[in-house]
Parts: C-alpha cells; sequence; structure tokens
C-alpha cells in the first residue's frame, strides 16, 4: 500500500467506536506480528490483548482476540512478548490479584497461551504495569506502589522499577515445608557430649 510520509493511519485496526492503544511488535520466527490492547466488540470484557499478523508487505491483518488464557472480564494492558523466554508479559486488574494492576505471565504465542500465572515477587496493593526486559533476565517496570516518588500521598503517581531474576535458591518452600514435618528433632551424643561431667538428658546448646 501507498505510504504517506509521518503517520499512517491502520485502517484494518482504528476506529471511532473503540479504543486502541499500547501497541507491541514482536516476530515468531518467520511471522510479524502487533499485540495491542482493546475494548473493541468480540473481546471477553473490558480491555482485552489483540493481536493482529503483519505481512511481508506490511499490511495488518484484521485483530484477532489473544482468547480466555489472557484475557477476562477485567481489564489487560499493556503486553510484552519476551523471545528468550517464550512468554507474554502482561498486566490484569481480574480479582485474585494482590490488589490493582499484576503482572501475569503466560507461555505461548499468537491466541495460543497456557493459563497465566501471578509474578507475586513483583506484584503490591499497587499497580504494577509496563513490564519490559533489556536483556534475557533483567528488565523494568511502572508502579504506584509504596516507596514510589511523589510530590503528594502514596499511590497517587506510577515510578519507573527495576528488576532480575536470580537463580531460585536451594531452599524452596517446598523443600522448608518439608523440613518443618520433621520437627523437633531428636538428637543423640556419645557420653559427655555436648555437655561434660553430667548427667542431665537435656542441653541448653543451640543445633
Amino acid at each position: 500500500k501507498d505510504q504517506k510520509e509521518g503517520f499512517n493511519e491502520i485502517s484494518e485496526i482504528s476506529s471511532e467506536r473503540f479504543f486502541n492503544t499500547q501497541p507491541f511488535i514482536n516476530k515468531h520466527e518467520n511471522e510479524k506480528v502487533m499485540y495491542f490492547v482493546s475494548d473493541r466488540v468480540g473481546g471477553f470484557g473490558g480491555l482485552d490483548i489483540w493481536l493482529s499478523i503483519i505481512d511481508n508487505k506490511g499490511n495488518f491483518g484484521i485483530p484477532i482476540n489473544a482468547g480466555k488464557n489472557i484475557n477476562t472480564l477485567a481489564d489487560e494492558v499493556t503486553p510484552f512478548y519476551h523471545n528468550e523466554t517464550g512468554e507474554m508479559y502482561f498486566s490484569s486488574n481480574k480479582k485474585g490479584g494482590k490488589g490493582g494492576f499484576d503482572i501475569y505471565k503466560s507461555e505461548g504465542r499468537l491466541n495460543l497461551w497456557k493459563e497465566s500465572a501471578n509474578l507475586q515477587q513483583l506484584n503490591t496493593d499497587g499497580d504494577e504495569l509496563y513490564l519490559t526486559f533489556y536483556n534475557e533476565k533483567s528488565g523494568y517496570f511502572s508502579s504506584n506502589r509504596v516507596g514510589a516518588t511523589t510530590e503528594k500521598n502514596d499511590y497517587c503517581c506510577n515510578d519507573v522499577f527495576s528488576f532480575e531474576h536470580r537463580s531460585q535458591a536451594l531452599d524452596t518452600p517446598q523443600q522448608t515445608d518439608k523440613i518443618f514435618s520433621y520437627i523437633p528433632l531428636r538428637l543423640y551424643f556419645h557420653n559427655d557430649e555436648p555437655d561434660c561431667c553430667t548427667m542431665d538428658t537435656i542441653t541448653q546448646k543451640t543445633y
């Protein structure tokens, strides 16, 4: 199609009846796609994440809803696709989160996604939005959480925060729960240990 200098309207997506915002363009192997947010008809409710496949000539395809494993009756916004992990990161104010908008992720592509998971370690009772990675494990997001620099009250405005995924600690919650199932422990020692010269059956030493 003929392209004019400057901004060009995407007629396949644009509409005076619907709100379209927050585009993110990604390439899945040889397939180029734009994810975006819209309240257009055919969604699950509120704002949904949609996609449009871009052909080799730069034409945009008819919008496709990202599906029920991404979208809900609430608002789903700020999509970002992480090519290193094959996961979509987005924010939602659906029920079951910590409060406000929480960051979620789901593995897949286009409109084929696994069930989304809440990123508990990043979310608070405020709003967490616009997560993006600048390398495989590190990135930024915005939040109005307590601690954000504001001239007014907490939860007023968004600040940019950084994060880094670290290797999982050896002491996982599952392992810790298993350890607690064996407590209290009964320890046995040789004679006169750990306290010398006593007939006591217990000790005040800590192990």
